[in-house]
Formats: C-alpha cells, structure tokens, sequence
C-alpha cells in the first residue's frame, strides 16, 4: 500500500476519532450504535470496522456505494463461534477438550473415531481425510464426515471443514438441540447480534450474500450478518460475557509448532507499525466464493477489527512479514 493511501486512511481515521470522541456521545451509545461511515475508494477491502472496547470508539469505513449494515457471508468465521460454544460446555462440566469421538458419538464406529479429541477437531489435528465434496444439507453430517483417519490425531494440522461439523454434532448431543439454537441462546441474545443468521438455502438476490454455496456448510460456514454483529461478538467475548477468564485463555493457547493454531483461531505476537514491541493478535479467516473475511483481536489492548472484501482474489498478506493489507489494517485499528 503506498504512503498516500496511507495518508488518506490517517486522515479519514483522524476524523472518525474526533467525531466519536466528542463529550456529547457516551461510550454506551458509540458501542451501540454505528457511526456514519466514511467513503474512500483508497480502501483496500469493501468493509473496515473498529471496535475498542474501553472507550466505545467504533470506526467505519466502506468503499463507495458500500452499506456498512448490509449483511455479509462470514464463510469460516463460523468456526469460531462454534469454537466458544464448545467452551461453554467444557465451562459447565458438560464437555472435556479431551474428550474422544467414539465416546461422544457411539452410534458411529469406534475404528473411525478413538483417538481423536474436541481439542483435535477445534485445531484442525484431527487427521481426518478431506471429503472430496461438498456437504449437503440432505445428509446426516457426521456420515458425510464418517472417514478414516488418514493421519495420527494431534500430530499434525490440516484444515478440514468436517472437524467442526464432528464439533458442532458432539454439541448438539450435549445440548439436545440444533447448534444454530444453542449459538442464539447462549452468543447472539448475549452479545446483541440481532441480524446474524444461519443460511440454510442459496440466496439469490444478486448481493454479495450470492457468492459460493454457504448454506451447504453448516457449522463450518453457513452464519451470515453484518460486519457490526462480528465485532459485537468480540466485544462480548473481551467483556467476559460468553467465557470465564480462565476459558478465553484456554480457546486463545496457541501452539507454534503447529502454526500458532488455537481453538477456531490463530494467535500469535507480531510488530505493527505505530506500537513498541509486539502485539498479540488473535485471528479468524474467511473465505467462500468472491467473499474474504478478517476478523483480528487485540486482547491486549481491548480492540478488535473486522474487514470484508468482495474480492477472491485480494491478497491480504500476512501480518509477521511487516507488510500488505492485514498489516496496515491492524497497524490502523491497534497502533495508529
């Protein structure tokens, strides 16, 4: 990004900051409500939005002809709320991350499952082989997931959207009901996330919700909302609304041999232009179709930032190399 782009993002943020700072607007009313946002077609993404939990300040900015407010796919930023739904259950006593699958799910064959944990299935070790198709809302999830371990459970990473579809069944089993019912109750009614959804069929209306085939993902991709309701969310989990201390330290422990992977997240330390020293960041990706989505905490500092982009092909870089999209954007929302 060049440093006239970074000129115009200071300025635009400068104003922001001033206009939400004003002694005429509580903390309260900045955290509850979003500002008008401000237009500038420098804006790498097609949503930027900040959130700070210790003063209210929220910034928004859209490229032209952006609603702040409309809804968005959140592809695999899914995984996160299911994430801390399953915390919620090891919170209460009801779930252990070590508990394995043939004990959770007994009806499904023991050779498939023994060894492999929640912790597993939330860190993306659990060995399992990658179908070669989508999921379907026609079929059971936990037999469309039903493969041999390819690998040994918690040796090794790799991403595979049928480790929290196995997640959010052994949830459902807990709990007695859908994951989507569980996740009203007990994150969006909590946090104030009035317009986050569960897609269940293609939606056609020729909006950036039309992109990919979210619905078909379930547990793994299929929650839709604004940009705002995300941010709400982890404004929730900062305030300790959704987990005990204790628990948000065990979601966010991350493990650097296996590429700072946490539980739905990855968390790390990075520098970041505008801060001394490092910064912990905890990060969720999303990508369905054209859609990209970031969404980045800055427990540290009590900040967190969401960014989303009609774009399959932008290139957000990443934030330990010291520069491109992820950088500057968390350098903007943490450090400038």
């Amino acid at each position: 990004m060049g440093s006239q782009n970074m000129k115009v993002f200071k300025a635009a943020a400068a104003a922001l900051i001033i206009c939400t700072m004003s002694p005429s607007i509580s903390a309260q009313e900045t955290t509850n409500a979003i500002p008008a946002s401000t237009e500038t077609s420098a804006l790498p993404v097609d949503v930027f939005m900040v959130s700070d939990n210790n003063d209210g300040l929220t910034i928004v900015e859209t490229r032209p002809g952006v609603e702040p407010e409309e809804p968005w796919q959140w592809a695999s930023a899914t995984k996160q709320i299911i994430a801390v739904l399953i915390m919620q259950e090891v919170e209460a006593g009801r779930l252990s991350l070590d508990d394995t699958l043939d004990v959770r799910l007994p009806d499904y064959s023991k050779r498939k499952y023994d060894r492999i944990t929640l912790r597993d299935l939330l860190m993306h070790t659990s060995g399992l082989k990658r179908p070669n198709r989508l999921p379907n809302t026609g079929t059971d999830p936990v037999a469309f997931c039903a493969t041999k371990a390819g690998k040994k459970p918690g040796q090794k990473f790799a991403y595979n959207n049928c480790d929290t579809v196995l997640a959010a069944a052994v949830l459902e089993r807990v709990t007695g009901e859908p994951w989507i019912q569980t996740a009203q109750a007990k994150i969006f009614d909590i946090a104030g996330m009035a317009q986050t959804k569960r897609l269940t069929a293609p939606v056609t209306d020729g909006s950036v919700m039309t992109s990919g085939m979210p619905h078909l993902y379930g547990a793994a991709g299929a929650l839709a909302g604004p940009p705002g309701d995300l941010l709400k969310f982890n404004e929730a989990l900062m305030r300790g609304d959704l987990l005990k201390e204790q628990s948000l330290q065990t979601l966010w422990q991350s493990d650097p041999s296996k590429g700072y992977v946490a539980l739905g997240v990855w968390v790390f330390s990075a520098p970041l232009k505008g801060c001394d020293g490092s910064v912990k960041i905890v990060e969720r990706r999303g990508h369905i179709g054209n859609i990209q989505v970031r969404n980045m905490i800055a427990p540290d500092f009590g900040r967190s930032f969401v960014a989303f982009a009609d774009n399959a092909d932008l290139d957000y870089g990443e934030i330990w190399m010291g520069a491109g999209v992820s950088y500057d954007l968390a350098s903007r929302a943490f450090c400038i």
